[in-house]
């Protein structure tokens, strides 16, 4: 599985015109692959969407987007998710109740 990841502190859509919406294959069959979060003014990508072809890596003037290749098996296996596209806890201990 390949996951596409914005480097929230590169990231200028501002200043690109926002390329990355404008050459996403996935973006002109299923619009919402890549949006700019209206709080951070940044690009966040949907992971469930996005096919990881890398075409956003390459036209990216500023190297904020990267692909990371994660195992199929981690996955889903996914303990905490801090946003959709954000950093995910996989394969931890989950507590229960009375144990």
């Amino acid at each position: 599985m390949r996951i596409a990841a914005v480097e929230q502190d590169q990231c200028r859509p501002e200043k690109c015109d926002t390329l990355c919406i404008r050459v996403c294959p996935v973006e002109r069959t299923k619009p919402e692959t890549i949006i700019i979060d209206n709080v951070t003014k940044k690009a966040k990508i949907d992971e469930n969407l996005c096919i990881g072809c890398g075409i956003c890596v390459n036209k990216c003037p500023f190297s904020a987007i990267s692909i990371v290749n994660v195992p199929d098996a981690w996955s889903k296996v996914v303990v905490h998710k801090y946003h959709s596209s954000g950093f995910s806890l996989f394969w931890l201990p989950i507590p229960k109740k009375g144990a």
